[in-house]
């Protein structure tokens, strides 16, 4: 009888054998029934690389992204406008907010620019208070 730790290990070899011939991780959960944390804890323990083109953002991709944000949230965009234009977090945008020192709309300006087009900022003349 095999114990629930040689059960595991056997599980994780498969896993890295479908990573390594190129399975997503939606086909690597397909067929196992398995969890994203187990996969990914698989790839890293046996340092196996994600395939080109779904590798995560090099740094300078992330400061022209970042660059693109901050430009964006100053002209008024709304979050929701941003991340569908550059996919970049909720999380990330508030940092971003933060680091810059822009403010957040309105919600007077939110609701007479509602695609995000601009409009009076908190503390602005004509910002609701």
């Amino acid at each position: 009888m095999t114990s629930t730790r040689d059960q595991r290990n056997q599980r994780d070899l498969t896993i890295a054998t479908l990573l390594r011939a190129g399975a997503t991780y939606a086909q690597v959960k397909e067929r196992l029934g398995t969890s994203d944390r187990a996969i990914s804890r698989v790839r890293r323990a046996h340092r196996i690389p994600l395939p080109p083109g779904r590798a995560r953002r090099t740094p300078a991709q992330r400061k022209w992204l970042e660059a693109q944000a901050v430009a964006m949230l100053r002209a008024g965009a709304s979050q929701r406008a941003i991340y569908a234009k550059l996919k970049v977090a909720p999380n990330a945008l508030a940092r971003l907010r933060n680091e810059h020192r822009i403010p957040v709309q309105s919600m007077r300006a939110r609701e007479m620019f509602p695609q995000g087009e601009g409009g009076p900022l908190h503390g602005e003349p004509g910002a609701a208070q």
